[in-house]
């Protein structure tokens, strides 16, 4: 038992610990509520715990000592590529064009899939914890501010054990934004020094101009997007004003929020009357909005959010075969390469869900889940 800051924590040790919410839905939970009255004893000041007081946990699948090894050897070595590539990340989002340019033209990547262990499904083996890192290259999430971004004990609980395994361990916008939230104020440093050349370096005026609305801003919104509107959706569940932290981060949340759909109805009003392949974009977004709004909603629900999502990659696989929206056939190849595996990782982790029973093979299920995770990736490496 550990106390601190007027928490106690209890450590507890199971046997055969990941047979643990292994075979059965809803996950194995732990309820503790004391016999009698408790009176603790702290270094400082004490503490009673009244008979009346009742806890209770649920309890995720348990990784096994070499999956615990084996993920801890992962996650060291991707902190060591992400110091590496501190410094490039910073000048990637705002300043390299050609980098940028990468990004806006793959809009067909892998973060759809790389959201889905957000889903309230259990996933046994290493499959969610690699997805997360994975995730966290994807939207350049490299500035490592879950060391010295920290929140306090009371707003360091996320949605649920699968928001804060992907990453989302708060429901305030400012501790789960991480990197991109420092992105967002270089952003709106960089504006600032526009500002002020205006009126005194216009050089550096028209030089920021050239690329700072469309190439900078827009850019940076969309590659963004998910990690910002998931975000913004999980503050808007607590919204709060009695901190200057809470409030802080009310403001900011609706601000992200305005943003995001003025950015998308302004994509969409600038290419309007250019068909499904000229509506890409906006499509693409709108998928997005889908996706993060169901993962976040419909949090209780797995269930639903397997439907509602299994119907958004149906459409959105029929709209790309029709439109073709990539003038490179490779590209539209790829992009529906990805909404496929994507279904395929939604099949298997319905086989996951207590719909389907009491099933032994749910490890299987899970290093299958890792297998499709590792070859789309490589698919997507290798084009």
């Amino acid at each position: 038992m550990i106390l601190q800051n007027g928490y106690i924590t209890l450590q507890l040790q199971f046997e055969n610990a990941e047979s643990i919410s292994l075979y059965d839905e809803p996950l194995d939970f732990v309820q503790i509520q004391p016999r009698a009255d408790i009176d603790v004893l702290g270094a400082s000041c004490n503490f009673s715990i009244t008979k009346s007081t009742f806890s209770k946990i649920d309890l995720p699948n348990q990784k096994n000592p070499s999956s615990i090894k084996l993920i801890q050897r992962i996650t060291n070595i991707a902190s060591s590529v992400q110091i590496a590539m501190i410094p490039s990340s910073i000048v990637i989002n705002f300043f390299i064009q050609a980098a940028i340019n990468q990004i806006w033209n793959m809009l067909n990547d892998i973060s759809f899939m790389m959201s889905l262990p957000i889903i309230a499904i259990s996933i046994p083996g290493i499959a969610s914890p690699v997805m997360s890192l994975i995730l966290q290259f994807i939207y350049l999430d490299l500035l490592q501010t879950d060391r010295w971004l920290v929140p306090k004990e009371e707003e360091g609980q996320g949605l649920n054990y699968y928001f804060e395994q992907q990453g989302f361990k708060s429901v305030n916008i400012l501790f789960n934004l991480g990197s991109t939230l420092i992105y967002t104020f270089g952003l709106i440093g960089i504006y600032l020094v526009y500002l002020i050349s205006i009126c005194i370096f216009k050089r550096v005026a028209m030089y920021l101009e050239k690329g700072l609305f469309w190439g900078s801003t827009i850019r940076f919104i969309i590659q963004q997007f998910q990690p910002m509107l998931i975000s913004a959706l999980i503050n808007l569940q607590q919204l709060e004003f009695s901190s200057t932290m809470k409030i802080g981060s009310s403001i900011y949340t609706v601000t992200i929020m305005v943003v995001l759909i003025v950015a998308v109805v302004g994509i969409g009003f600038g290419s309007r009357g250019q068909g499904i392949r000229g509506q890409w974009i906006t499509i693409t977004l709108v998928k997005w909005t889908i996706l993060s709004v169901t993962l976040v909603t419909l949090r209780e629900y797995p269930s639903m959010q397997l439907l509602i999502l299994t119907l958004l990659l149906f459409l959105s696989q029929c709209l790309l075969i029709i439109s073709n929206p990539s003038p490179v056939p490779l590209e539209n190849h790829i992009s529906l390469f990805n909404e496929i595996m994507a279904s395929v990782y939604l099949y298997i982790l319905y086989s996951l869900t207590d719909f389907m029973g009491r099933v032994e093979v749910k490890e299987g299920l899970g290093n299958m889940l890792l297998g499709v995770v590792i070859f789309t990736i490589s698919i997507n490496l290798g084009k």
